[in-house]
């Protein structure tokens, strides 16, 4: 006789020919931790990343429920006296369930990994991906690095996406690798990402796309637009140095180019060239651009607690390196020159002053990384 550790109600050991052997409550009983329904692709992948994780020599167990929290993993593993609860996703779930799940781990002290199948991942093209709400939320990362974990039972192979760069709410690029199952260790899987060179040139690409299209399905209604005519901005020649990308800015749910352009709205574009600019100036432009929802955060269950300011910040900081600020003193600037319009007859410009945006990118990106550092140290 075999009994379920959630519920306590009497399981069947089924073993057949096609799926893999598995336990099953019977028909009368009602568990609300119970997994009926799990498909041959997540039976399968539970059981090899079991027998990934015990060759490594880890305390590993399937099916682990957690009796302080109620909580069922996929997989639980003991590494270096710290506990993990690997959940294998194979399905969409809800995001109000992945927020609590992960929640309700971190309370207790385990630390959640999801890993999607690799069926989930949607390539749009070089290094860029389709990415719903519910593959953000499954990130797993800090809050400097985020990135995601995904399984191929079939391939048996890891497909993992660092370093997102999100260019609208559902599209972003990011540091693709793979490794095949026994050639990766799960501190490796684990570890921080490392910071790899930003491709400008595709993001050149998506942007011009977006000048191309964005006005097809727009009415004049649509705030943007309003705002685009009011300030004397047409898409054609949209300022070169709105839609840039910096770091945390995937804790904007809002695309680049429009949290940017909002910015740009209310603080930028009031002043002329010599005109000091406050971070508080900044501070409160974006406070109000939350308040109207023209700014929405991205609020991931990975991250305990977002720092509102932090994009805008290091937007900040790549005006300043781009020479279009000055720093007189700490958090006042002065503006140096307006934004450049982008020449549809020059594409050599825009590609020029990617180039430079890719270089202090990086640099922005190793100095945030090693601040993070420090305060976590």
């Amino acid at each position: 006789m075999f009994y379920c550790p959630c519920c306590n109600h009497r399981v069947l050991l089924k073993v057949g020919q096609v799926k893999i052997p598995h336990f099953a409550h019977l028909a009368s009983s009602v568990c609300g931790y119970a997994s009926e329904g799990e498909s041959y692709e997540h039976l399968l992948g539970k059981e090899q990343l079991y027998h990934w994780l015990d060759r490594q020599g880890y305390e590993v167990q399937l099916e682990t429920y957690f009796p302080r929290f109620k909580q069922r993993a996929d997989l639980s593993v003991l590494v270096s006296g710290q506990y993990y609860a690997i959940e294998f996703q194979c399905s969409v779930i809800a995001l109000e369930e992945i927020k609590q799940r992960t929640l309700q781990y971190r309370r207790h002290h385990v630390t959640p990994i999801w890993i999607l199948n690799s069926h989930h991942l949607k390539k749009k093209g070089y290094d860029e991906y389709s990415l719903s709400a519910f593959q953000f939320y499954t990130s797993s990362s800090s809050e400097m690095l985020p990135k995601i974990l995904t399984y191929s039972p079939a391939q048996q192979q890891f497909t993992i996406l660092h370093q997102l760069i999100p260019f609208s709410s559902r599209s972003a690029f990011a540091h693709t690798t793979t490794h095949p199952l026994y050639q990766i260790s799960f501190e490796q899987l684990i570890s921080e990402s490392k910071i790899v060179p930003f491709c400008h040139r595709q993001w050149i690409k998506k942007k011009q796309k977006w000048r191309i299209g964005v006005l097809k399905f727009s009415s004049f209604d649509d705030p943007f637009v309003k705002a685009l005519y009011e300030n004397g901005l047409s898409v054609a020649a949209f300022p070169l140095e709105i839609g840039l990308p910096v770091p945390f800015m995937h804790l904007y749910e809002t695309s680049a180019i429009l949290w940017q352009f909002w910015l740009y709205v209310y603080v930028i574009h009031p002043k002329k060239a010599g005109d000091t600019i406050t971070m508080q100036e900044w501070r409160a432009a974006l406070i109000r651009c939350l308040k109207e929802k023209k700014i929405v955060l991205r609020l991931l269950p990975s991250v305990s607690s977002v720092n509102p300011f932090l994009a805008m910040e290091q937007y900040v900081c790549m005006l300043e390196k781009l020479d279009i600020l000055y720093c007189v003193v700490d958090n006042m600037y002065v503006l140096q020159r307006k934004f450049e319009l982008f020449n549809p007859a020059d594409p050599q410009c825009e590609r020029v002053f990617f180039a430079k945006v890719s270089s202090v990118y990086s640099t922005l990106l190793n100095k945030a990384t090693q601040r993070e550092k420090r305060e976590f140290y």
